[in-house]
């Protein structure tokens, strides 16, 4: 029910939830969990089961078409083309599916120098973004090593140093400071 009344609540491309690349990425990431939950608990139903798949499809046709290349090229990006990249990987069915998960495989390979400096650290500069970046790009790259495929050692390097940034920040109490935004 909370689906059906969410997808009718927001038709697609209209109102405040089809607005930014981002929020529909981060949704997309939340529809992933769901979708697998659901499967796992009794009497799923095929209604409901199609409606989150739409409800995917629709996002990767969205992300696809409102990337933020020029407007907030860093964890905006990131994290639309790891939503990208996963609903295409996810979903090899969906129209497009191929299409979106090469050019955004393409785009994370690409993008990962403009997202960290050769230290580690988010070009961002604040350790929310950090871990906001780094976290969409370690979900992706688990997905691929999962199935075995070819991660460049290129994207592993600084995935690598962006790690050890985190450890470096983290205090001993687990915590982290506050920095930046």
């Amino acid at each position: 029910v909370i689906v059906s009344d969410w997808y009718i609540a927001n038709p697609y491309k209209t109102g405040v939830a089809w607005t930014s690349a981002l929020e529909v990425a981060v949704r997309a990431f939340s529809l992933f969990w769901t979708l697998n939950f659901y499967l796992a608990a009794p009497n799923p139903t095929p209604h409901t089961v199609h409606l989150l798949l739409k409800l995917l499809y629709m996002s990767g046709r969205f992300i696809n078409e409102n990337l933020s290349i020029y407007f907030s090229p860093y964890n905006h990006l990131i994290g639309e083309v790891a939503a990208l990249f996963l609903i295409g990987y996810l979903f090899p069915g969906f129209q497009d599916a191929q299409q979106w998960q090469d050019s955004a495989w393409e785009l994370l390979i690409e993008q990962v120098d403009k997202q960290f400096h050769k230290d580690g650290g988010t070009v961002e500069q604040a350790t929310f973004y950090h871990h906001f970046t780094l976290g969409f790009y370690l979900q992706c790259v688990a997905m691929v090593r999962i199935n075995n495929g070819r991660v460049p050692a290129s994207l592993t390097d600084y995935i690598e140093r962006a790690l050890e940034f985190s450890m470096s920040l983290t205090r001993p109490d687990g915590t982290l400071p506050w920095i930046g935004d």
